[in-house]
C-alpha cells in the first residue's frame, strides 16, 4: 500500500491470538443432605453426607422428560386413568435413562447403608423412591442451570 506521495504505508498490527486450549465444563458437585424420604408419617434424611456429581450440561430431551415426570407430582395414582398411568410409566423410564447419563458418579447408600454402584445404572435409579428420584431430577436441573447462568444457585 502507498499513499499519494508514494510512501509505503504500514499495515495495521494484528493482535496475537492465544492458542485454544482443550477444556471441558467442570462437574457439578451437589451435596445431598436435604434429600428426604417419608415413611409412616416420619421424614428421613437418608443421604446426609453423600454427594452426587452431575455433568454440567443437559440436553433439551432431558429437560422435557423431567418436566413430564414433574407433571405427575402430587397426583394420586388412583386418580390417573389407565392411559395416564402408561404415560407416567413411560416418563419414569425415560427420566431414569436420562439421569443415568447426567449423573457421572455418586456415593449414595441404600436403606441398609450399603453403597450403590459408583455410577448409577437405570436399574438402580428405578429402585429409588419417587422422592429420591424427583430430588435427583431437581438437583440435576439446578446443576445445569448453575452453569448456564453463571450464578451460584439455580435460576
Amino acid at each position: 500500500m502507498s499513499d499519494e506521495q508514494g510512501n509505503i504505508a504500514e499495515f495495521p498490527t494484528v493482535a496475537a491470538v492465544a492458542p485454544r486450549v482443550r477444556s471441558k465444563p467442570v462437574l457439578r458437585e451437589v451435596e445431598c443432605s436435604d434429600c428426604t424420604k417419608t415413611s409412616g408419617g416420619q421424614t428421613f434424611y437418608p443421604h446426609v453426607g453423600e454427594t452426587v456429581w452431575f455433568t454440567p450440561t443437559m440436553s433439551i430431551r432431558t429437560l422435557l422428560v423431567a418436566m413430564q415426570l414433574q407433571g405427575f407430582m402430587g397426583v394420586s395414582m388412583d386418580a390417573l386413568s389407565p392411559e395416564e398411568v402408561g404415560k407416567f410409566g413411560a416418563a419414569f423410564t425415560e427420566v431414569t435413562r436420562e439421569l443415568s447419563t447426567l449423573i457421572i458418579r455418586w456415593n449414595w447408600t441404600d436403606d441398609t447403608d450399603a453403597p450403590y454402584p459408583a455410577k448409577p445404572t437405570v436399574e438402580v435409579l428405578q429402585a429409588l423412591s419417587i422422592e429420591e428420584l424427583v430430588w435427583l431430577v431437581n438437583a440435576g436441573l439446578g446443576a445445569a442451570q448453575d452453569v448456564d447462568t453463571g450464578e451460584g444457585s439455580p435460576a
